[in-house]
């Protein structure tokens, strides 16, 4: 039984030309991380900034006037953060954000549950 990755190498050569059969443009991209196999060998911030640039690249080819993004930053250091802050503003100036974060932010909202009613804090 071939594995997942023949069958995407398969279908990767099938289609040398650039295009799939529904007309589909894609690229590949072949990417190391220090000599690692795979990306369950990643430490969980790595895999963050994989996932990230994943999505911040599909984001600028196609994009929204609004994105929500939640606690992205979870696993990141704050240079890395920091890093994707300013990648957003100088990339994505034309797009507002909402991202949910535990760390430091520039707007803050606070909000306290009592007597079954959410508040401002």
């Amino acid at each position: 039984m071939e594995s997942k990755k023949e069958k995407i190498n398969a279908l990767i050569t099938d289609c040398s030309n650039g295009t799939l059969s529904t007309n589909i443009e894609y690229k590949t991209m072949n990417a190391r991380f220090d000599s690692k196999e795979s990306l369950g060998k990643l430490s969980g911030g790595e895999r963050s900034l994989v996932d990230l640039s994943l999505v911040l690249a599909m984001l600028k080819f196609s994009p929204a006037p609004l994105y929500i993004l939640d606690e992205v930053d979870t696993a990141l250091d704050i240079s890395h953060t920091q890093r994707i802050s300013n990648m957003l503003k100088t990339h994505f100036t034309s797009s507002q954000f909402i991202i949910v974060s535990l760390k430091d932010a520039n707007v803050l909202f606070s909000t306290k549950f009592e007597e079954g009613i959410s508040r401002n804090a």
